[in-house]
């Protein structure tokens, strides 16, 4: 059985491997054309960049536009925008009308409301949709080739019919939304990961029973060895707990797995009543809750910043209270590559409210190490800081 697991897991794995290469291929150069062409929008006539592979780098940028660089770095963060279904919608409507996400860009396309805007949304939808075409001509062009029966005159109809085809963008785009949906790959992948998912969630359960088999076991040995025992809670509401709970196990796996047969029988309830009684002890653990923050605001975070996973590019710090006080917390510096280059650029941003350092200033710093957690206190909507972090620039 786990030999299967494996097999199985290796073949989604890799065959999603390669689907997931050449959709971050296909939209790193999606963003670096959306991004070439914004940015030439904030630039002077003399500064404007021009170039055959439509691409603009940070360094083609006057130092003097702080907007503008950051408006680049903000498009840049859209490489690692994940589960894209629609890259039409995305990048000539959402990335421009969500200000939540994309504050810069929502900002930029705001200031330029009218005819400019609809030229560049225009400008970025017929790139898309372009490539789309461009991808649809070579599967014709291929299959074309292959064929003992094409002509000239064929390969100059087929190359009329394309050209009819891309100036149709809504019947365009409609066709590849569902050549893309009804492709192959999708459903191997996604049966595949359906089966994957049914038969661990049997492996868990089948395991789960194994394991109060052994409990029930354990439990009929103990009450042989302890019959002079008393003041125990009682052995046999215990039993008949661990044996309701194997019955709604099997229960659910019958459900996930109508060909597979389990034995009702494999847990034998012959076990006579027994009056004796067992003495369990568990000791409380002390839980923890682990939750993100964004931004501080001078010496203390806002609530409406918090989230319960990290956020790339947003969260910043990692908080962790003591469930049994709520009311305060120790928190660490914990962001990824793209929010620590943001953090050392801006330090009197990001870090100087909450955070002391115990090195100089480094901007080419690749890592911010905590040598110390900060603690904060919970007051109405906000974590405020009684104590900063101390950090290291690495």
């Amino acid at each position: 059985m786990k030999n299967i697991f494996l097999i199985i897991l290796l073949i989604i794995s890799n065959t999603g491997l390669k689907a997931q290469s050449n959709i971050g291929h296909d939209l790193n150069e999606t963003v670096d054309y959306v991004t070439y062409v914004c940015i030439n929008s904030t630039l002077s006539k003399n500064e404007k960049v021009t170039n055959e592979n439509k691409q603009i780098t940070i360094n083609d940028i006057p130092q003097s536009y702080t907007s503008t660089i950051d408006l680049f770095n903000e498009f840049q963060k859209l490489k690692k925008q994940p589960n894209i279904k629609d890259y039409s919608h995305f990048f000539s409507e959402e990335i421009f009308s969500d200000q939540k996400r994309f504050g810069k860009i929502y900002a930029f396309a705001d200031k330029r409301k009218g005819e400019e805007i609809v030229r560049l949304k225009t400008e970025i939808l017929n790139y898309i949709e372009g490539k789309e075409n461009v991808s649809d001509q070579e599967v014709i062009t291929s299959d074309t080739v292959g064929s003992d029966s094409m002509t000239s005159e064929n390969i100059v109809k087929g190359t009329e019919t394309a050209s009819d085809d891309t100036n149709d963008f809504g019947s365009q785009n409609r066709r590849s939304k569902n050549s893309s949906f009804f492709n192959l790959k999708f459903w191997v992948i996604l049966i595949g990961v359906f089966i994957l998912i049914i038969m661990i969630a049997l492996f868990f359960l089948t395991k789960k029973i194994f394991k109060i088999e052994d409990s029930l076991n354990h439990l009929k040995k103990v009450s042989k060895e302890s019959k002079s025992n008393t003041n125990q809670i009682d052995f046999n509401i215990n039993y008949n707990k661990l044996d309701d709970e194997i019955r709604k196990l099997k229960s659910q796996i019958r459900d996930l797995s109508p060909v597979q047969d389990y034995n009702n029988n494999s847990v034998k309830s012959d076990i006579p009543e027994i009056k004796n009684h067992i003495e369990l002890e568990v000791t409380p653990k002390k839980l923890q809750e682990v939750f993100y923050m964004a931004t501080p605001d001078d010496m203390f975070f806002d609530m409406r910043s918090i989230s319960s996973i990290p956020r790339p590019t947003q969260t910043l710090y990692k908080f962790t209270a003591d469930n049994m006080d709520k009311s305060k917390a120790t928190f660490v510096f914990d962001s990824d590559e793209i929010g620590i280059s943001e953090a050392v650029n801006a330090p009197h941003r990001y870090l100087d409210s909450v955070c002391e350092s115990q090195n100089a200033h480094n901007q080419n710093a690749k890592k911010i190490t905590t040598t110390k957690p900060g603690i904060a206190e919970k007051r109405n909507d906000r974590w405020v800081v009684i104590t900063k972090a101390k950090i290291k620039y690495e």
